[in-house]
Parts: C-alpha cells; sequence; structure tokens
C-alpha cells in the first residue's frame, strides 16, 4: 500500500471525540412530599378522586400499594393523582372502572419514575412478574435483602415491606384495611404469618419486586461515565476471549468479528448501561435475575430491569462491569468459558493481581453516535500523522512525540499494522517505539509518548474515517489523540 498522509485529530493528548450534553433527568412535579407512613385509598379525600369511571378509594388498590412500596423505599410520597392519570392514561388502570391491570402497569414504571426515585423494578424476566405465593422462598430472601413487593391477593393488592425468619411473619402494608383480610387494625400497617398470607382473601398468588437503585462502590471506586452511547467488544484480559451471543447464552470465545461479539452500550439515567448484541438485538441479562455467585449471563429481551443495567468501573487500568444494585461483578469462568457473576471481594486485602482476573477490555469500535465504524487500511503501511488544523506533523524524539514542520525524516515515519481486532500499533520507524497512552489511563489531557511494543491496550489504536480525515481511537476510549493547535 502506498505511503498516505492521516490527518487531522491526532496529538499529543487525549481529548473528547465530540461534546456530549448530558442533561439532567429531573422531576416535572414539585419537591416530593414526605412519605410518613402508610397512606390507604380509604381516607379522604381519594373518594373524589375518578379515572376511567371508577374512584380511588374503589379501585385504587394497585396505585396505592405502588405508592406504598415507593414511600417505603425512598422516603417519599408520590404525587398519588399524577400516578393514577399516568397510569390510566396508558390503559393499565381503570380501563372499564376495573382497578390495575398488573402485567400491563408494573413493568412501565421504572421508565416512567425510576429516576425520579432512585428505584428499579422487576417484574421477572418476562414481565409477568412471580406466580407464587408466601411460601416463596425468593420472595423471603428478597425482603431480607431490602426489596419490598407488590403482592396480589383475592381481588387486591396490598404492599410487602419486610420478612421476619424468626417468626416466619410478613409485614404487609394494605391500602385498604378490612376484616376479612385480616388486616383491620394498625392502621393497615401488619404483620402476619405465612399461614395467614396463604388463606381465603389474602392467599398470596402473585407478586413483583421494588428496589433502591443503589449506585453500589467498587473497591471504594466511582463508576465511570463512557458516553452516551457507544458500540464495543467486551474482552476478558485474562484469557483472551470475547463475549459472544450464542443462542442467548453469553460464551467467551475467541475472536471472530462477528456482529454477535458486538455489543451495543446504551446509558440509562442513573449511569449505569444497558447491553445490547449486534447480532441477536437481545440484552445482556443477569439469568432469571438471580444474584448468586456463578450466576449466568445471558441474553434477553429488553425489560430495563435492574438485571440489564450495568455500571462500569475502571481501575488497575482495565474496566469491570457491576449489576446494577450489586456488590458483585462480571467474570468469565476460565475452564468453562462461560459468562458469570460473582461477589466482589475487593476488600480486606485482597490483591490486586488476583482481582485483574476479572478484568474486561472494552474494545470502543465506533464513535459517540453509534455510526462510524473503524476503518481498514491494510494489514501494515507507512505514513506520515499530520494534524489539519495545525498544519503539523507527529514527530519522533527519543521517547516523546513533538509537533513539527515537516522534514521527510524517518523520524516523522509511522509504521501501522493491524491487529485481528481491527486495531492498529503505530511504532516509530527512527526509534522502533510505539505510540503508547501514559499508564493507560481514560482522561481527557493524559499525556502520549512512545514505549517498547507491548500491543496492550495502551498502544492499540482504531482509525475512524470522518470527512475524508481519520482519527486515531485508542481501543479502550471513546478519547483520541489530539494536537494542540498552537
Amino acid at each position: 500500500m502506498k505511503n498516505s498522509a492521516l490527518k487531522k485529530a491526532v496529538s499529543l493528548m487525549l481529548a473528547l471525540v465530540f461534546a456530549i450534553a448530558v442533561v439532567p433527568m429531573t422531576s416535572n412535579e414539585a419537591e416530593a412530599a414526605a412519605y410518613t407512613g402508610i397512606v390507604r385509598q380509604t381516607d379522604d379525600p381519594w373518594y373524589d378522586y375518578y379515572y376511567g369511571g371508577g374512584s380511588l378509594a374503589a379501585t385504587g388498590c394497585g396505585i396505592f400499594s405502588l405508592v406504598n412500596c415507593v414511600g417505603y423505599l425512598t422516603g417519599e410520597l408520590m404525587d398519588i393523582p399524577a400516578v393514577a392519570s399516568w397510569a390510566h392514561s396508558t390503559g393499565a388502570f381503570n380501563r372499564y372502572a376495573d382497578g390495575t391491570y398488573q402485567l400491563e402497569l408494573y413493568p412501565l414504571v421504572e421508565a416512567k419514575y425510576g429516576a425520579q426515585y432512585g428505584i428499579s423494578v422487576d417484574c421477572n424476566t418476562d414481565n409477568n412478574g412471580w406466580w407464587a405465593g408466601a411460601d416463596s422462598q425468593l420472595l423471603k430472601t428478597r425482603l431480607q435483602q431490602g426489596y419490598v413487593a407488590i403482592g396480589n391477593v383475592y381481588n387486591h393488592f396490598v404492599a410487602i415491606v419486610g420478612y421476619d425468619p424468626a417468626s416466619n411473619k410478613y409485614h404487609v402494608y394494605d391500602c385498604a384495611p378490612a376484616s376479612h383480610r385480616g388486616t383491620n387494625y394498625n392502621g393497615g400497617d401488619v404483620w402476619i404469618t405465612e399461614a395467614a398470607f396463604s388463606y381465603g382473601y389474602m392467599d398470596l398468588f402473585w407478586f413483583c419486586f421494588l428496589s433502591l437503585s443503589t449506585t453500589h462502590k467498587l473497591d471504594g471506586q466511582d463508576y465511570v461515565d463512557m458516553g452516551k452511547d457507544f458500540y464495543a467488544r467486551i474482552g476478558n484480559n485474562n484469557i483472551g476471549k470475547y463475549f459472544t451471543d450464542v443462542n442467548n447464552e453469553v460464551w467467551a470465545n475467541d475472536f471472530t468479528g462477528d456482529a454477535n461479539q458486538v455489543w451495543h452500550f446504551m446509558r440509562q439515567a442513573n449511569g449505569a448501561y444497558l447491553v445490547g448484541n449486534s447480532g441477536s438485538s437481545k440484552f445482556l441479562s443477569v439469568k432469571d435475575a438471580k444474584y448468586e455467585n456463578g450466576s449466568r449471563l445471558v441474553t434477553s429481551s429488553v425489560d430495563y430491569g435492574a438485571h440489564q443495567k450495568f455500571y462500569i468501573y475502571y481501575m488497575y487500568n482495565n474496566f469491570y462491569m457491576m449489576p446494577e444494585g450489586r456488590d458483585m461483578t462480571v467474570d468469565v469462568d476460565c475452564t468453562l468459558f462461560h459468562t458469570q457473576i460473582c461477589g466482589t471481594e475487593t476488600g480486606n486485602g485482597k490483591d490486586e493481581a488476583s482481582f485483574k482476573a476479572r478484568s474486561l477490555n472494552l474494545e470502543i469500535i465506533s464513535i459517540a453516535d453509534g455510526t462510524r465504524e473503524i476503518s481498514n487500511l491494510g494489514e501494515s503501511f507507512q505514513a506520515t500523522i499530520k494534524n489539519s488544523a495545525s498544519g503539523k506533523y507527529v514527530t519522533a524524539n527519543g521517547a516523546s512525540l513533538v509537533a513539527t514542520d515537516k522534514n521527510d525524516a524517518d523520524t516523522q515515519k509511522w509504521n501501522f499494522t493491524r491487529l485481528p481486532n481491527g486495531a492498529y500499533t503505530i511504532v516509530s520507524q527512527s526509534e522502533n517505539l510505539a505510540i503508547d497512552v501514559t499508564h493507560t489511563r481514560l482522561a481527557e489531557g493524559t499525556a502520549v509518548d512512545m514505549y517498547d511494543l507491548t500491543k496492550l491496550n495502551a498502544q492499540t489504536f482504531f482509525l475512524i474515517e470522518k470527512d475524508g480525515s481519520y482519527y486515531i481511537k485508542p481501543t479502550y476510549t471513546l478519547n483520541t489523540l489530539h494536537m494542540n493547535a498552537s
């Protein structure tokens, strides 16, 4: 291939490719009032609020149970008429003055109110909730972990806000206390046995979960914002394999470059990412929302549940992914090569080398808007690197890089070699050293110099064409090499 001049966006430091405007999500409602305990549909003024011909007092148990769950978790009182009005507008409440359609309403709650109240809703992987009763071990376990649940009993919904294993009793908020349910005392704020929660009008047969969207910190670190929207391959640094969607199971396979090894990261309002697979159009998920060591990763249809949202962390110069609200990291079984989640185990002297075995490499193959794919300019070629803004050339000066006028010397000649993942190493003709991002850092302004060729992340770059010029972008960040024009 003939020598070619790579123009523009090449420099001595990292900088953002595009400026992305981030608009904080805020409520359109006034600041939420404090939640001071169970709210009941049988209290004034709910007899005067009608939606689809039914009053909140007569048909609002599904709405009030939601409000009580959110209030218990957050200490904030939802705007009850606003919630009812929204639910009615979706067709999931009082369609015929007949109350709440739980399979239609509750899967929509997180998208509507998750960011405002910092909550997640888990209606199972198929959005049908759990068709199970008070003997459910999952229900007991999650309540002890801090979840709450909306439960369906005979012709009624209740909020389930706690469980005591010593007495085998459930803490229930009944928004319409009634003698036939055994809840007509203490204003509906009651503790009932599993047996009482499995009989007559109080026979529990369905539930879904709500929880706080807690942002857990990974070994004291904060999660990172990698941009609003990007495509990447997910590689495991320990074994050199890539996350691959194989019939909706996620395996660590050898590099192929196929679409089922490409993942679409979409940042949500709370900073976590939905991660869709380009080949299957399904989304990375913790299987069955089961958070235990060794729980598998699969792909499933998007439902915006917590089991499909992942925070990205950056430490020890590598990436880690954590399921929303869980002290667990994404991991690869290095014997069977399936993907899974495991407890973080980063505290109490956990050594860096052991933890780095779970590190991931995000090979970001497109720029912020998700439309610019990496360029293939051949397996190897030599080129000069000219910055079109300043007209200066990237020039080797020992182990440093400087910007100078064109001089046709070997110090301005760079040997590009393509790697199997489509990235290039860039080695100086004069110094035989590779362009290297200092300590594989992410931040803007990070110095770029030269180092012995290692082919590690700091030395692998994607070339991305835009408007006839090329950006040189480290594989692991949305930042690109940048040259000051002065």
